[in-house]
């Protein structure tokens, strides 16, 4: 963990790696098509209600986000990029710097999936 901050600080553009490498990782990457700006929603035809209950899986165990906060959300159903990252700002009880969760996050989804994505 970032121990010279302890608040989530990712740009706009590392969050948009990160929610987008999460998606990816249940979906046939030739048929992934990335988000490229904060206000766009999470693509609910690409992503059945699994995979949209792992990727909050991934950033509960990321972030340190409590279950019951993670439960509130996902029920709002409102998760636009910028939405979602407001509310790891608001409910993170960890965080990393980004290329610490590159590392984290790259070893994790290549240990589970055996796929070898990683955060660009």
């Amino acid at each position: 963990m970032n121990m010279a901050s302890d608040r989530f600080n990712f740009t706009d553009t590392e969050f948009l790696n990160v929610v987008n490498l999460l998606c990816k990782l249940d979906v046939d990457e030739e048929d992934y098509i990335p988000i490229v700006s904060m206000d766009i929603s999470l693509n609910m035809n690409d992503l059945d209600s699994l995979s949209i209950t792992v990727f909050f899986i991934w950033l509960h165990h990321l972030f340190g986000i409590p279950e019951s906060a993670i439960h509130e959300f996902v029920r709002k159903g409102k998760f636009t990029v910028r939405i979602i990252k407001n509310f790891v700002m608001h409910n993170a009880t960890q965080t990393y710097s980004y290329a610490e969760a590159k590392r984290i996050f790259t070893k994790r989804t290549v240990d589970y999936f055996s796929r070898g994505a990683t955060l660009d």
